[in-house]
């Protein structure tokens, strides 16, 4: 009832503001789409809409996205149960993405029925047609899929240990070059497993040793302050799901949207659909990972063997990607080709007496 209230809400907000549009698709979105939702999961609602003549006529519909957050640009901020954000996308963008091989709108695609709150004729044709609208090409779904690992799983960047390590070079005078508190350094890193020695070329081309912090490099040559502010300006970027890795050295939320799009690829090879919803084998293996009731190494393995899986499948396809794009291009032809003439009739006096 509440996901059914504020969507009613959040439906007639935008029937308010942009009167001269359509929506074409509005559904629940979110861990409530895969059915993953806890008590503590927030609410996510996505649209489609049919943008105004205008806006089609002027290519302005191909851009558009509105994006609606309770809590807007709060950047570390977890969303709470009572936090709901909404992104509506125009159909001409929708499609484009759609072209490229975007994971997040193929799921659009296939919907749960439970799910849909506004459909319309327009995207149940897009989805009696689906099968020739999913790019195989994996290259995004694979590139995801790692930076969510390397940056959850293996924990490439390290957040404690940059917080450690700017509390050790504070107690050291701002001006003073880390070449003078190398051995004071060196002494510390024992300690630390994500602070390594190297050297690195200068810019007339000397090699300097300096220090490799995790996956940063500073040469023994720069001052105290620089690193300092070096360090504080990323951690300052960071968001939740790192800064809770300073406990476990794991966030699993960024693991589990791994290897959920590890299903969903491996489902374009095998069957060129997406499995959705999921079968009651993988919720187990989703849920467990989501809330953490699974050993790390079992789950490091696991992600491991399966991303080595998908690039050995990478190499072998033969990509969909061009006859995808000219049968989406079509469509969009077809889709926007007669509003834009009777909109541009119109400038010059043309009545229009035929609804489009």
């Amino acid at each position: 009832m509440k996901n059914q209230n504020e969507a009613d809400k959040l439906i007639d907000k935008f029937n308010s503001l942009y009167p001269d549009r359509n929506i074409l698709f509005f559904f629940t979105a979110g861990s409530h789409f895969f059915d993953l939702n806890t008590e503590r999961s927030d609410l996510d609602f996505r649209g489609i809409y049919m943008p105004s003549a205008k806006e089609l006529y002027e290519g302005e519909g191909r851009r558009r996205l509105v994006d609606w957050k309770t809590q807007p640009n709060k950047k570390g901020v977890k969303n709470t149960k009572n936090d709901i954000d909404c992104t509506f996308y125009s159909i001409t963008k929708f499609l484009d993405l759609l072209s490229s091989g975007d994971f997040n709108m193929m799921e659009i695609l296939f919907t749960p029925k439970n799910k849909i709150i506004i459909d319309s004729n327009y995207m149940k044709y897009l989805r009696s047609i689906r099968s020739g609208l999913l790019v195989n090409d994996i290259s995004a779904f694979l590139g995801f899929i790692k930076k969510e690992y390397k940056r959850y799983g293996v924990n490439i960047y390290h957040y404690q240990s940059q917080v450690n390590f700017i509390k050790f070079l504070q107690q050291f005078q701002p001006h003073t070059k880390l070449k003078y508190i190398w051995e004071d350094i060196k002494e510390y890193a024992k300690e630390d497993q994500h602070i390594n020695f190297t050297e690195s070329q200068t810019s007339y081309g000397r090699y300097t040793p300096s220090v490799k912090i995790s996956e940063r490099m500073y040469q023994n040559t720069v001052r105290v302050d620089y690193v300092i502010k070096a360090l504080t300006d990323i951690i300052k970027r960071y968001g939740h799901r790192q800064i809770n890795m300073k406990k476990s050295g794991v966030e699993y939320k960024g693991l589990y949207h791994a290897l959920r799009l590890i299903y969903e690829a491996n489902d374009l090879y095998d069957f060129n659909e997406l499995k959705i919803p999921f079968s009651k084998q993988r919720m187990e293996i989703l849920k467990r990972i989501k809330t953490g009731n699974i050993d790390k190494n079992e789950l490091f393995k696991l992600i491991d063997c399966e991303i080595e899986k998908l690039k050995l499948r990478e190499q072998n396809t033969i990509f969909n990607k061009k006859q995808v794009k000219r049968l989406i291009d079509r469509i969009q032809f077809q889709l926007t080709g007669m509003v834009k003439i009777n909109y541009l009739l119109k400038q010059y006096g043309h009545k229009d007496n035929e609804k489009i």
